[in-house]
């Protein structure tokens, strides 16, 4: 924070990153109380993810958050935005479609004409990133082997990036290629599952990913709407398109083959 007040003394802008777990959850709001006291600009959001010190091997594992505490970082991360004190900044690994969450990012996008709504991982495709030693990956968040294309020391960038079968993981991945939710989700074409390093360190592979706020949504108002007909005794099905409030349109996918 001494940090923070000298660079506003000095006039200069400042951003500040949180990665979310269980142990710094509850203290948002205080933390918000201080970086906007510190003349923060920006507070970028994203989860910590389950790898180096939080991986399932290590003793800090049960400091990762689930999928059902994503609507309260969102609802958190709303209310901030809408005071407007702080712009607020939502990472790839948090998301996607969720009308919030797009409106969020249309504000704090430095594109104008941002949707702020999450078009796939770009890894591999428009970016890539170069690890400490050299080696090459679709994005620096990326840290599994399988997933390094080739290394510097040994072959220039321009041949990795345009060589045949190059980031084809990504590059030539489509629906086709998914599981489970993301496999049925009318936003599963063009999203793919959201963010490729969040898929790989929660579910171990890229078909599906648990974290999908959408997703998450969903199911919820499934459950909901089969404990109501359960407790009223009724012979009437489940409405399983879910639109409007939260998220953006009808799931009309769902609505023909998902029971509750």
């Amino acid at each position: 924070m001494h940090a923070l007040n000298l660079l506003r003394k000095k006039n200069l802008p400042s951003v500040a990153i949180t990665a979310l777990n269980k142990k710094n959850l509850s203290e948002l709001s205080l933390l918000k109380k201080e970086l906007t006291d510190a003349g923060v600009e920006r507070w970028q959001f994203q989860m910590a993810e389950p790898m180096g010190n939080l991986s399932v091997h290590s003793v800090r594992k049960d400091l990762v958050l689930t999928p059902e505490e994503l609507p309260e970082i969102f609802d958190f991360a709303y209310d901030v935005y809408k005071e407007g004190n702080i712009i607020v900044n939502i990472a790839d690994n948090l998301g996607y479609y969720d009308t919030r969450n797009a409106e969020i990012n249309r504000f704090s996008s430095i594109y104008k004409e941002s949707s702020g709504i999450w078009l796939s991982c770009f890894a591999g495709k428009t970016v890539l990133g170069i690890l400490c030693n050299g080696d090459v990956v679709g994005c620096v968040s990326i840290r599994d082997r399988r997933f390094i294309e080739d290394n510097l020391r040994k072959t220039p960038l321009r041949e990795i990036w345009t060589r045949p079968g190059a980031f084809s993981w990504n590059r030539n991945r489509k629906i086709e290629n998914m599981k489970g939710f993301c496999r049925k989700c009318e936003y599963g074409s063009f999203c793919l599952g959201g963010c490729t390093a969040l898929k790989l360190t929660t579910e171990g592979d890229l078909t599906n990913n648990r974290y999908c706020l959408y997703q998450v949504e969903f199911k919820k108002k499934i459950d909901m709407q089969s404990f109501y007909l359960k407790m009223l005794g009724s012979d009437l099905q489940c409405d399983n398109s879910f639109s409007g409030g939260i998220s953006f349109f009808s799931t009309s996918k769902f609505s023909a083959d998902s029971n509750c």
